[in-house]
Formats: structure tokens, sequence, C-alpha cells
């Protein structure tokens, strides 16, 4: 199975330049290989509501020399998803680690983000944050853990598979 993980605005998020956002996929405790995700912003904006945060797969810096002339929504590049190994699959509960320097409390997470689990085929499963099944975790400043229930896994990976 290949997935992937986008941070995306409830809200409009104001960021300064030099925030990042660092996340990475977890299964077991472990991180998955390639699932490993940096954006900073060289810039002062507002991600509006509707657009991606952050993402897992690969390292994206938003700056104003990448938008059409300086203009244009700010938002950060789609995932890369990750292989999860066979044998993780069946008892899969996904876990998102999130290290930012912007929202410091779960309140602010889950009020202002939502999560799209990413597909192969480019199919997102999107969920608000503040859903009772998914669990934000504050383990220091800036610092969350974002975990699933099982059930909810399950139905995430059935509906990125279909």
């Amino acid at each position: 199975m290949i997935i992937g993980a986008e941070l995306i605005c409830e809200k409009a998020v104001p960021v300064v330049e030099g925030n990042r956002f660092l996340m990475t996929l977890v299964a077991r405790g472990d991180a998955l290989p390639g699932s490993f995700g940096s954006d900073e912003y060289r810039l002062d904006a507002r991600v509006l509501r509707g657009r991606r945060l952050a993402a897992t797969g690969r390292r994206y810096v938003a700056e104003l020399e990448k938008l059409p002339l300086g203009l244009g929504p700010v938002e950060a590049a789609p995932a890369v998803p990750c292989y999860v190994p066979d044998e993780l699959v069946p008892d899969l509960v996904l876990q998102l680690n999130v290290v930012n320097p912007l929202l410091l409390s779960p309140g602010l997470v889950t009020d202002h983000l939502s999560l799209a689990v990413v597909g192969r085929s480019g199919r997102a499963a999107c969920m608000p944050l503040a859903r009772p099944d998914i669990e934000v975790e504050w383990i220091g400043r800036g610092r969350f853990r974002i975990r699933f229930g099982a059930a909810l896994t399950r139905r995430v990976l059935q509906k990125l598979a279909s």
C-alpha cells in the first residue's frame, strides 16, 4: 500500500518567514521510510482555507519566486506517498508526528486543520482533526502526535484501495 499525509487548513493560517513544518508517518512505533516531509516558508503570508499547509514524503520551500508574478495562493506541494509494507497493513493504526513553531496547542491544531490521507492514484480521504476518533496529543512545544483509531484507519485504507 502507498500512502501520504497532508495538513489542510480549515481556517486561514498565518505563516511568517522561517516557519517550518516537519512531518513523519509512523507505524508500530517506527517512521515509515520515505515519509519524512519538510515545509519551510520563506515569506509572510496566509495559507487559506482548503489549501495545503504541509505534507509528507518530500521537502518543499515556499517562497515568493515560486508564485506566478509573485501572486496567487500560498500552499505547500502535494504529498509524495510512501510504501507501507504488506505485513503492517492488517493491523495498521495511522500516526503522524508533526513539529511546527506556529500552532502550539492541540486546540489550535484541531480547530485550524484537517488531515488528508493520500493514496497512489491521488485519491484522498480528508477528515477534520476535531473528530472524536482522531487523537491529537501534545508532546511538547509545537510537537504533536496525531493518531487515528484502528477502525478509522481501516475505513481510510479501504477508501484509498477502492
